[in-house]
């Protein structure tokens, strides 16, 4: 259990927090690239400057977070709950049918919606 835990402007790369529960877990600029995540609990968060590059986030709950100049590129996210969750603010690298049956249930852009249109082929006109 992490309750009220806060990251500043850490470098937690390659770190494992795996199947965490926390109460107001908060990451702000820190670098959590190639960190396991797996099953930890972000959920309701506002997660800002945070990279998540190439990190496992397989099942975490990310339902009703909001993240802010955040990079998902090449991350794990099998299994991850997105619902509610708003990604407008987020790199999500090249996004791809699958990337996009992973964010099931999350608000994205009108730029990131084109992206995924344009992944499977169809063209989005005014």
């Amino acid at each position: 259990m992490l309750g009220g835990a806060a990251f500043t402007g850490c470098r937690m790369i390659g770190a494992r927090l795996t199947r965490h529960r926390g109460l107001g877990i908060t990451f702000t600029r820190c670098n959590l690239a190639v960190a396991n995540l797996n099953g930890l609990s972000l959920r309701g968060t506002r997660l800002t400057g945070i990279r998540f590059t190439e990190a496992d986030l397989g099942g975490v709950d990310f339902r009703d977070t909001t993240f802010e100049d955040c990079r998902l590129a090449d991350a794990n996210l099998r299994a991850a709950d997105f619902t509610g969750a708003d990604l407008r603010g987020a790199d999500l690298g090249e996004l791809t049918l699958t990337l996009a049956t992973q964010l099931r249930g999350a608000v994205i852009s009108p730029d990131q919606a084109a992206q995924i249109s344009a992944a499977l082929g169809l063209a989005v006109l005014n």
